[in-house]
C-alpha cells in the first residue's frame, strides 16, 4: 500500500503547485508511522507553517474496499435475461465507483491543504471536509442502482431482515402456562 501513499502524496503536491503556487513539497521518511509529510515553506501571509502527515486513511482506500466488497457480495438476480451480463456490470459499478472515491479523495485533499496554508486550523479542517465527503457514497450508491439494481434491494432486504430481528427482540416471550 505504500505504492500508493507515494502515488497520491505526489498527484496531490503537483495539483497544489499547480493551482495553487503555494510552493508545498513533500518528504519520505522510512521511520516512524507516517512516512509521507507535506512541508510548508509558509503559509499564505508568510508565517511558518508546520508539516501534515500523510496516512493510510488519506488515500480513500477503505472506502473503494468497503464499496467494492458491496458490489462482489451483492447477491445476483436468478432470472437469466436480467443476470446475463452481471459481470460486466458488476465490473463496470467497481471501476466507476473506485474512480470517483479516488477523485473525489483527491479533491478533498487539496481544499483541506489549501484551507490551511491560508491560515484555518488543521484540526477543523481535517475532520468537516472528511465528514462531507461522506455524502459522496450516497451518490455511488444512487450511480451503482443504474448498473447493479440488485445492490438497492439488497439493501432494503438487508434492512427488512434487521427489522424483523429487532421486532423479535422487543416482544416479549410467551411462556409455556399462556
Amino acid at each position: 500500500q505504500y505504492w500508493l501513499h507515494e502515488i497520491v502524496v505526489k498527484q496531490t503536491i503537483y495539483l497544489l503547485n499547480l493551482f495553487f503556487d503555494m510552493g508545498v513539497s513533500t518528504s519520505y521518511s522510512p521511520i516512524g508511522t507516517h512516512h509521507w509529510t507535506f512541508d510548508f515553506v509558509g503559509n499564505a501571509a508568510g508565517d511558518p507553517l508546520g508539516s501534515i502527515s500523510f496516512e493510510t486513511f488519506c488515500t480513500g482506500v477503505q472506502a473503494i474496499c468497503v464499496f467494492a466488497g458491496l458490489i462482489i457480495c451483492t447477491p445476483h438476480s436468478q432470472d437469466r435475461e436480467t443476470n446475463k451480463d452481471i459481470i460486466w456490470r458488476k465490473t463496470k459499478s467497481l471501476l466507476i465507483s473506485s474512480l470517483i472515491f479516488y477523485v473525489v479523495n483527491i479533491i478533498r485533499m487539496l481544499i483541506q491543504i489549501e484551507l490551511y496554508y491560508l491560515g484555518y486550523p488543521w484540526d477543523s479542517i481535517h475532520v468537516s471536509i472528511s465528514a462531507a465527503s461522506s455524502f459522496v457514497a450516497a451518490i455511488i450508491i444512487l450511480l451503482l442502482h443504474k448498473w447493479i439494481p440488485e445492490i438497492i434491494i439488497s439493501i432494503i432486504y438487508i434492512g427488512t431482515l434487521f427489522s424483523k430481528r429487532f421486532k423479535l427482540l422487543k416482544e416479549p416471550k410467551k411462556g409455556k402456562n399462556s
